[in-house]
């Protein structure tokens, strides 16, 4: 699956009554976490369509398969979660010449790697 960052003011839903959220239970150190993270899918066919964490009120993760409209092709891609412990063996991941690789998490934000690009949203 592949997830994008949005601003999540830029976000417009057609069939919002089908619209359905469930909040994943998240622990920190065996402690419910001071954020809440939603998935939104559709109730209908159950289609995963976006994520939204309450830490982040700015953001949201849109699926790329959910997003109708045309978006620019970016300059690069970063892929993470690559290690063996965090995707099947058999998923081959597709570099491009500029792209980045992380077995787990990049140490820079996405809001950092945006502004190091010149990519802040007013």
């Amino acid at each position: 699956m592949v997830n994008l960052a949005a601003d999540a003011r830029t976000l417009q839903v057609h069939g919002q009554e089908h619209v359905a959220v469930y909040q994943a239970t998240i622990e920190r150190d065996g402690k419910p976490a001071k954020s809440r993270h939603e998935r939104h899918f559709c109730q209908r066919c159950g289609s995963h369509l976006w994520a939204f964490n309450s830490r982040w009120p700015e953001l949201l993760h849109p699926v790329a398969s959910a997003v109708d409209t045309e978006l620019p092709t970016p300059p690069e891609l970063v892929h993470m979660m690559t290690g063996n412990d965090s995707r099947a063996s058999w998923v081959q991941v597709a570099e491009g010449p500029s792209d980045q690789r992380f077995e787990r998490y990049p140490a820079q934000s996405l809001a950092d790697w945006h502004s190091s690009r010149g990519l802040e949203v007013d």
